[in-house]
């Protein structure tokens, strides 16, 4: 009996191939993720060359910096959403990015002034991607919300509780 591998075992063995410079294996971890990250990467940046140039320094960091990957600390698949996240943040912050895709309620409110314009979507929603899409802190998603820091704390805590429970077909 042959014992099944996990996408973690999987990740991992990918992640070794990687550090000895094995490109197929960049290759294939390309193929798996990056579909997921360019969803990640279009949530932040519009979907452009801006958003493709991301998605590509992403995995250029991954083959350059899989020493720093810690399998113990995180998945592969979390530590690659994480860099891509905060090189899509970093564009946005440096003022290249010049049309943030309007279908993001973040960039609804930033735009507005009146917060009821934004009450349709669910408050974890908004909460949630105030602070990990956008970057900012629950100091200032409070203050821009107008809530108490642990209420944001709060729904950040259910909406990443929501999406773990959430099963795919």
């Amino acid at each position: 009996m042959t014992k099944k591998i996990t996408g973690t075992e999987e990740d991992l063995r990918l992640s070794v191939a990687i550090k000895e410079g094995d490109k197929q294996a960049l290759g294939r971890v390309y193929d798996k993720y990056a579909p997921a990250l360019m969803g990640l990467i279009s949530r932040i940046i519009p979907v452009d060359s801006s958003a493709e140039e991301i998605l590509q320094t992403t995995f250029l960091h991954t083959w350059h910096q899989i020493g720093s990957f810690n399998a113990s600390g995180s998945s592969l698949f979390t530590w690659l959403m994480n860099t891509a996240r905060q090189l899509a943040i970093d564009k946005v912050r440096s003022g290249q990015v010049q049309n943030p895709p309007q279908h993001n309620p973040v960039y609804e409110h930033a735009t507005s002034n009146n917060t009821e314009q934004i009450i349709p979507e669910p408050v974890q929603k908004i909460i949630f991607d105030m602070v990990y899409y956008k970057g900012e802190s629950c100091v200032k998603a409070a203050e821009a919300l107008g809530m108490p820091v642990e209420e944001i704390k709060k729904h950040i805590r259910l909406a990443i509780k929501n999406m773990i429970s959430v099963k795919v077909l």
